[in-house]
């Protein structure tokens, strides 16, 4: 029996051996694997920074040129600025006296209707007035009957 349970302990220890050689082989595949694919990772990751690197300082470099041309320019672009306000304020100004000068113009033509009107009215009370007169004139100094009428104000 000892010399079967030892062949038997010999193949099971044979298996045991064999199975841990394989768990070793896959165990150094799989650090193996992994070991690659965190190099490729980390080889892409400084590969994606370099890039990152790379076009933030083309965008940094293109800021800095826009910031230098615009100071450089500043100087120019303050007085063409002020040049057109001011030639703007002059354009109103000039606006503002024409309008002024219109409004005493055509001030001085409602004065002128103002007089005119009063004068219109005071020739029509004026002939009402005669023509009041007139009637009673002709109230009181009337032909007598059967006379020819004269000629009166409502025939003229």
């Amino acid at each position: 029996k000892s010399g079967a349970s030892g062949e038997q302990l010999d193949d099971k220890l044979q298996k045991v051996v064999i199975v841990a050689k394989e768990y070793e082989k896959y165990r150094a595949i799989s650090e193996m694997t992994i070991h690659d694919r965190l190099h490729d990772l980390q080889t892409e990751m400084h590969r994606l920074v370099r890039g990152a690197l790379s076009r933030t300082e083309k965008l940094m470099g293109k800021y800095s040129a826009a910031a230098n041309t615009i100071n450089s320019q500043m100087p120019e672009i303050t007085i063409a600025l002020h040049e057109r306000v001011e030639s703007y304020i002059k354009e109103l100004q000039m606006k503002l006296e024409e309008t002024e000068t219109r409004n005493v113009q055509l001030q001085d033509k409602v004065d002128s209707a103002e007089k005119w009107m009063e004068a219109i009215k005071a020739m029509e009370a004026l002939a009402s007035f005669s023509r009041r007169k007139i009637r009673n004139w002709e109230t009181v100094h009337a032909p007598k009957a059967g006379t020819a009428k004269g000629a009166s104000v409502d025939d003229l």
